[in-house]
Order: C-alpha cells, then structure tokens, then sequence
C-alpha cells in the first residue's frame, strides 16, 4: 500500500481501514492511515531536524513510508514516514514525519 493511494479514499473509507488493519495486527499500515488522516493537507510547521530549518511552515502535498527492515514490517517499529511540504514560501521541503508538528494557527 502506498500513502498517495489514501488520496482517493473518503474519510470514512479511512476510518474503516484503520479499524480493519488494527483489528488485523496490521500495525504499520494502521499507523500509515492515522497519520494520513492527521498530516495529508494541513499546515504543518517543522520542530526537529538538522536539513530543514526550525519554523518553517506548509502545507503537507506529499507522504510515503520507508520499511528498514528485512523481512516486512507489519508492527510497524521498522517504519519511518517521510513527507513533502510546500513552504509558504513557495518552496518544497523533504524531511520525516517525526520532525514537524501540526501548525496550531490554522
């Protein structure tokens, strides 16, 4: 499953994912789903990281996962995600998941 595919889904289609990988142990999916539904298309604001300077704010265009594991992840410990952001200032910025937090002056 890739997290561009979410985009065609409606937010109920979403909630009935989660409940369904949830249910199947299917963690790191479930955790893929959760994190669309929070992140994809809102305003975002970076915190961490050292390649993306601290404060910058967008909006979300763009998610993925990367599995560093060997053998396939499904609880999800091994998953990292990674996002695109387009800054305000009209340029786009990679970084992951963990370095930004959601912009509270929507």
């Amino acid at each position: 499953m890739k997290m561009q595919d979410l985009k065609k889904c409606s937010k109920e289609e979403l909630d009935r994912m989660y409940f369904t990988m949830t249910c199947n142990g299917e963690f790191a999916y479930a955790r893929a789903v959760f994190e669309f539904k929070k992140f994809y298309g809102k305003k975002v604001v970076v915190v961490r990281g050292r390649k993306v300077a601290h404060d910058t704010v967008g909006t979300c265009f763009w998610m993925g996962m990367s599995d560093y594991s060997k053998h396939g992840d499904l609880d999800g410990t091994k998953s990292v995600t990674k996002i695109g952001i387009k800054g305000n200032d009209g340029n786009v910025y990679w970084t992951y998941l963990r370095n930004v937090e959601l912009y509270a002056k929507n």
